[in-house]
């Protein structure tokens, strides 16, 4: 299997865990003024894992998640720029242009 296969396999794994398919009911589209007039109760309901789309003029669109949801989607994005790195450098050992360094101690 090459590296390339190991890191695509990874990042599927990753992907597949962090974003499974949300179900229509646990997602609501409100406008702006919904929100704000109802505030505590749409964060009670964020809090508890439902997705809010806060739909505002011209299709700018916010959405309104919980610091866990949040924390879930960062740590992907982490995730996915590592992997990215990763396969930078097996790219660059392919290539023959990876530069090895000495780790000096302090």
């Amino acid at each position: 299997m090459k590296n390339e296969d190991i890191i695509n396999m990874i990042f599927n794994t990753i992907f597949e865990l962090n974003f499974s398919i949300i179900p229509e009911d646990v997602m609501v589209a409100l406008s702006g003024t919904t929100v704000k007039n109802d505030f505590k109760n749409i964060c009670d309901r964020v809090y508890k894992g439902e997705i809010v789309i806060i739909s505002r003029p011209r299709d700018e669109n916010v959405v309104l998640l919980s610091e866990k949801e949040y924390a879930e989607l960062e740590k992907c994005r982490r995730n996915a720029e590592y992997l990215a790195k990763l396969e930078r450098a097996f790219a660059q050992k392919e290539a023959g242009t990876m530069q090895v360094h000495e780790i000096i101690e302090v």
